[in-house]
């Protein structure tokens, strides 16, 4: 399960910067904002879910 977590943290790290320069570089108004905030609610629910099951 560390493994699963720690890969997941390098994804979401890589996407947070390739997704951004590469796939909407050209984009303007809400697409980045919207981009951030669903990979922010994402990690924070897996970051959860894996502490949930390291305490039990």
């Amino acid at each position: 399960m560390k493994r699963l977590y720690t890969m997941g943290s390098l994804i979401t790290i890589l996407s947070s910067y390739v997704v951004p320069y590469v796939f909407l570089r050209n984009s303007r108004g809400l697409e980045l904002f919207l981009f951030w905030t669903l990979l922010t609610l994402a990690w924070i629910t897996a970051s959860i879910v894996y502490l949930r099951r390291v305490q039990q």
